[in-house]
């Protein structure tokens, strides 16, 4: 059960911070606490932090990949890559009146910022094509004095050449076209409904482990290693498997402290592809992606080169290009 403390004076220190400009959507995301009272309570103090802006830092957090500053994409941070994007989604999917409302607003800016855009673009397209007709005109004009000057056929086969060349640069012109249209943005998002065998290993041995009141492992030997290490490299069913069973014991261990032990039950406490499809469309429409496919994990859909998979609460998003 996880342990709430000293809320109040949290959420006063974070206050504090916001009407000193200096507090920041990852200082929101990175407190679970704060994350439940901005999920539940519309009344919080921490109400008037909430922008278009911090909408939109909400739904990148949930909808993209996190920018990893090394060529070892495996190497994400764990909030960065997995309590952030969860805690985001989290207020995006809350019923929160003045959450929905800037999500209107986010989208009524946008596409307010695409009209501009579009109108920009066919304005520039349209002097473009006045300029050219003017100088199709103008060499109109000096090809038909040429035409009247010459009656021979010497003069017909240069028009006939003029001619040729015209027809030439259209087809180039449209097989330039063809190349700058855009490709449709696609997503996929890869959720997983249960752990696998290996990690449901994990959970047991950690469950059977003893915690301090903060969640801190107690079962340690003497210098300090957890004991719960030997006893999963004892289970593990192959050498192969004891390395990614280690690191995730790791991972949820430092969750306990973060989460209580709800982190090590075998279930999440809600359906996750029931939400993520229920946001699917929203999402796609703030975040300008052309397509989401919502699809349960398997191990043979993983990206070659990708070590994580997708756990339950802890999707893998994949953009197809």
């Amino acid at each position: 059960m996880r342990i709430y403390r000293n809320f109040s004076k949290n959420l006063t220190v974070f206050v504090d911070k916001m009407k000193q400009n200096e507090l920041k959507v990852e200082d929101i995301l990175d407190e679970d606490e704060i994350v439940q009272d901005v999920k539940s309570n519309p009344s919080t103090e921490l109400m008037p932090f909430f922008s278009t802006e911090i909408i939109k830092k909400l739904i990148d957090f949930s909808t993209k990949m996190p920018n990893v500053p090394t060529d070892d994409k495996t190497k994400v941070d764990k909030k960065i890559g997995f309590k952030f994007p969860f805690n985001a989604t989290e207020i995006l999917c809350s019923d929160t009146a003045t959450i929905m409302d800037l999500f209107v607003k986010l989208n009524d800016k946008n596409e307010e910022e695409s009209n501009e855009k579009n109108s920009e673009e066919k304005n520039e397209e349209e002097d473009k094509k006045n300029e050219e007709e003017n100088e199709k005109e103008k060499v109109n004009e000096n090809e038909k004095k040429d035409d009247d000057e010459k009656k021979d056929e010497n003069g017909k086969n240069e028009e006939k050449k003029e001619e040729e060349k015209k027809d030439e640069k259209k087809e180039e012109e449209k097989k330039d076209e063809k190349k700058e249209e855009k490709k449709p943005i696609k997503v996929k998002i890869l959720f997983a409904k249960e752990y696998n065998n290996n990690q449901k290993i994990v959970l047991e041995v950690l469950r059977a482990q003893k915690y301090d009141e903060n969640g801190k492992l107690i079962d340690i030997d003497e210098k300090g290693n957890p004991l719960y290490k030997s006893e999963i490299i004892k289970r593990a069913p192959d050498g192969k498997s004891k390395s990614s069973m280690l690191e995730f014991a790791s991972f949820k261990a430092k969750e306990v402290l973060d989460l209580g032990m709800d982190a090590l039950k075998d279930s999440l406490l809600f359906n996750e592809e029931e939400t993520l499809n229920s946001k699917k469309d929203l999402i796609k429409k703030l975040s300008k992606v052309d397509e989401i496919e919502i699809i349960e994990y398997k191990d043979e859909l993983k990206p070659k080169g990708l070590r994580d998979s997708a756990m339950p609460g802890n999707p893998i998003y994949l953009v197809e290009e």
